[in-house]
């Protein structure tokens, strides 16, 4: 089973990689890192804004949206939970009302500010959550990574390579 998951995810990689290279920008994107606006603001849950620019680098940053996959964003959350002494890591999310952030904070017992933006980049359009880490004032991702629920022992691996590799 697990050969079969990991074909198929070779399959949807190359298949992805083949129909983002059409254009240039998007190539440029798998092969440098997509760099974010300099300009994108975080709002915290006080509503206190916080420019991407200024947060403290390297971060892991877990961003997602409330139309993703409910189990996959719990998966990552559970995971990011047990680490949360050895990476730094925040949380960015695109949610419509604030009270539906505040229900999925205390459903999930998330003691950290899930920091709200409406800043959308091409990952965004693939409607799942994505990890990746922001480590310079260039604003580039790096080490993006998509995490399955149906293989989180991927992920873990992913947190172990980037933990050694930023920190």
């Amino acid at each position: 089973m697990k050969n079969i998951y990991f074909f198929l995810n070779i399959v949807f990689i190359i298949l992805f990689f083949s129909s983002c290279l059409n254009s240039e920008s998007n190539s440029k994107y798998f092969i440098q890192g997509l760099r974010l606006d300099s300009d994108a603001v975080l709002k915290s849950d006080e509503d206190s804004l916080v420019k991407l620019k200024d947060l403290k680098k390297p971060i892991l940053i877990f961003q997602y949206s409330e139309l993703n996959c409910g189990v996959c964003v719990d998966s990552v959350i559970v995971t990011l939970k047990n680490i949360d002494k050895e990476i730094p890591y925040i949380y960015i999310a695109d949610y419509k009302r604030k009270t539906d952030l505040y229900l999925f904070k205390r459903v999930n017992k998330i003691k950290k500010d899930v920091y709200r933006t409406n800043y959308k980049t091409d990952v965004d359009t693939l409607n799942v959550p994505y990890v990746y880490i922001l480590d310079d004032k260039s604003l580039v991702q790096k080490s993006l990574f998509i995490p399955r629920k149906e293989n989180i022992l991927d992920f873990k691996e992913y947190l172990d390579k980037v933990s050694k590799h930023y920190w």
